[in-house]
């Protein structure tokens, strides 16, 4: 556990609050995927802006002034800013000294946004801010000539990060813990992630079925390098879940027979069948009479049955059923239950059972 704390550079609360949901190590987080993505891949300059566009709308800008307004008790910071094409965009922050004191003025940042008009003014409120560069790290001069940048030219100062420039993560927040906080952790791990998670499918059996491997995965699923390879990820992660479940059903299974001890075995006896077949007021179906055979095939396997009968409502499941436990009866002395997931219908099964099996002679009890 402090080897987790140390790795995250996180505090013991946050340690905690993650444990909580059962995020206890490196390969836990890797597994807790975002809820959606924001492409910030594309940076562009505010005339080439769609307004309300949010998630796809990051512009760039060198903050130039700062003004600070009263309402009532409250703040309203108004942040002026100009992208390199010379268009001049505002950032409207309300009652966030924090947030406004970071953003410093003859810096240049990526804001990602909604924008929208404000007294004629294109404005981003509260939108997500990350620096770029500052004029004293990249020797910038104070003005910036349009001509030479042009619209949607790139700014040499601009680099890539976690939270600008590519495709990002969007994670549920988790006990308080922000989905900002999820992002910045699992990009540091990420690039990493063949040290906490190793391949279990064979080779030729992801190629086959044309699966990323694990690694390239986890990679994807938390920062995608297109959303082409994230549905790539997404599809890999689905396959090990449904074949996990595929798995675990067939081990469950051989446990089963494996453990099964079957009493002495006897032929079939399709007189049984005969005489119930007769008190029916009306005909087997082809189809009917090739599952009756099945399921008492089944019953005299000796492994036990582990049988699914499906058919539209009408196409007589139930006629089946009853068949199968006045055989399990008369054959093996055998009870059977009938379980139904409403009050209603288990009296509907207690008249209709009770009808064809009363006759021959089986007890019918209703518990509900």
């Amino acid at each position: 556990m402090s080897d987790f704390k140390s790795l995250l550079k996180t505090t013991p609360k946050y340690i905690s609050l993650l444990a909580k949901n059962g995020i206890v190590n490196v390969h836990d987080l890797l597994q807790y995927f975002p809820r959606t993505y924001e492409d910030r891949s594309t940076i562009r300059n505010l005339n080439e802006l769609i307004f309300n566009e949010k998630g796809v709308t990051a512009t760039k800008g060198k903050i130039i002034i700062k003004n600070v307004f009263m309402k009532g008790s409250k703040r309203i910071y108004d942040i002026k800013f100009v992208d390199p094409a010379g268009n001049t965009g505002h950032i409207s922050l309300f009652n966030s000294g924090y947030m406004a004191a970071r953003l410093l003025e003859g810096h240049r940042y990526v804001i990602v946004g909604k924008p929208f008009l404000k007294s004629g003014k294109m404005t981003f409120s509260h939108p997500d801010v990350v620096e770029t560069s500052a004029p004293e790290e990249h020797g910038e001069k104070d003005e910036q000539d349009p001509a030479k940048d042009g619209a949607g030219a790139k700014d040499e100062n601009i680099t890539q990060t976690y939270n600008a420039g590519r495709i990002y993560p969007i994670y549920p927040e988790l006990n308080g813990i922000s989905p900002g906080w999820f992002a910045k952790k699992t990009w540091e791990l990420v690039a990493h992630a063949d040290q906490y998670v190793q391949e279990y499918l064979p080779e030729e059996f992801l190629k086959a079925f044309q699966l990323l491997g694990v690694v390239d995965t986890v990679k994807n699923m938390h920062y995608p390098e297109t959303m082409e390879l994230q549905k790539k990820a997404i599809q890999r992660i689905f396959f090990d879940r449904l074949l996990r479940v595929q798995l675990h059903a067939l081990l469950t299974k051989a446990s089963y027979h494996a453990n099964y001890v079957a009493s002495g075995i006897v032929q079939q006896d399709w007189e049984i069948v005969k005489n119930i077949l007769a008190t029916l007021p009306f005909q087997l179906t082809n189809a009917q009479k090739k599952v009756v055979k099945h399921v008492i095939d089944n019953m005299h396997d000796i492994k036990p049955m582990l049988r699914l009968l499906q058919g539209d409502v009408g196409s007589g499941k139930t006629v089946v059923a009853a068949i199968s436990a006045y055989y399990s009866f008369k054959v093996f002395e055998g009870q059977s239950v009938f379980l139904a997931p409403l009050e209603v219908l288990a009296n509907q099964h207690y008249r209709t059972l009770a009808k064809l099996l009363l006759p021959l002679g089986l007890r019918v009890e209703l518990l509900t």
